[in-house]
């Protein structure tokens, strides 16, 4: 008679057990998880904001600094499955202290660069200060890009690290780019024919872990440009729709240059006349009475119809960034 069988149930029913809790170990129920230090990732909408979009994260970087600003660490994730309210990053290796996490995500090798001045990251001698992350410029001489730049993500966090216990921390993820969707259309003509270039110009390419704005005013200018459209119907009429991603947007550096050119006409169609070219501007004009309370942090998507009038000498305009209308056409055309 075989007697080990009936004495290993036991075993495999333990380890039946153990593969269960694991399984079933999720954020939102800690108390079945392993020891361990776990970093999750909170992407809700800030109030009133726009939503972010999991499938923009595809790559994670976490950075670990003391509490007086020394670099000590990186964990990182360069192939990310599916990014969820149960994704993480664990920390298992770091000893009982405070510590201060930054997170930069979804970082697409190919247009950002994460690194350290005057040496890329040593630990125990880069300082917080002497970390930024940049835009990396195109392959042309004009700094012109043509292809659709990706999102980045930025979260930091402070945490106190115990190893007597395991400990989940999470940290807010916010968006650290934005996309400017526009919509355009002349009154008099058949939209299908004509064709319109957009351009956002600026000079933010660098920006500090703390999410600051670190590019030296002279340096050289960048241009996101697209002639790719869609015709998109509003109160039954016909407009272009297109869009750019742009590096962040913010009231206190209103730097980024909105401008439009008709390949139709030959010419520039937007700024003319007395309009500025100043896409913040733009935007506080939308929402004059209400702008001390919109939120460039929590809004990610900005919307703009411009509604060309008359043409081909001629061309007035009228632009609206949804839901408010900043002027009416000017009185009289343009030339």
């Amino acid at each position: 008679m075989n007697t080990k069988i009936p004495d290993m149930i036991p075993k495999i029913a333990m380890a039946l057990v153990c593969v269960l809790l694991l399984s079933t170990c999720i954020r939102e129920d800690w108390s079945t998880c392993p020891d361990d230090i776990r970093v999750y990732f909170d992407i809700s909408p800030l109030a009133g904001g726009d939503l972010i979009n999991p499938d923009d994260i595809d790559r994670m970087r976490l950075f670990v600094f003391s509490q007086e600003g020394i670099y000590l660490s990186e964990y990182r994730d360069d192939n990310i499955d599916e990014f969820n309210a149960n994704y993480y990053i664990s920390c298992n290796d770091l000893l009982p202290g405070d510590y201060r996490f930054i997170a930069w995500g979804g970082v697409d090798e190919d247009f950002y660069s994460v690194y350290a001045e005057p040496i890329d990251f040593v630990e125990g001698v880069t300082t917080f200060n002497q970390a930024f992350t940049q835009l990396l410029m195109p392959p042309n001489p004009d700094n012109i890009f043509t292809e659709t730049v990706p999102h980045i993500f930025h979260g930091e966090l402070a945490v106190k690290v115990l190893k007597e216990r395991s400990q989940r921390f999470v940290m807010p993820l916010r968006q650290f780019s934005n996309t400017v969707i526009m919509y355009a259309r002349f009154d008099n003509d058949i939209s299908e024919n004509h064709i319109f270039e957009f351009s956002i110009t600026d000079n933010n390419s660098t920006f500090g872990f703390d999410r600051s704005f670190a590019s030296d005013p002279d340096d050289d200018d960048f241009t996101f440009r697209t002639r790719h459209t869609t015709l998109s119907k509003i109160n039954e009429l016909n407009y272009f729709e297109t869009s750019l991603n742009v590096m962040r947007l913010s009231p206190v550096r209103p730097s980024h240059r909105l401008r439009i050119y008709s390949v139709t006409l030959g010419r520039e169609v937007f700024p003319i006349g007395t309009e500025s070219d100043d896409l913040i501007e733009l935007i506080r004009y939308s929402n004059i009475e209400n702008y001390p309370v919109y939120d460039f942090e929590a809004k990610h998507n900005h919307e703009i119809i411009f509604e060309f009038h008359g043409g081909p000498t001629e061309v007035s305009v009228t632009v609206t960034i949804l839901p408010w209308r900043v002027r009416p056409p000017d009185d009289e055309p343009l030339n």
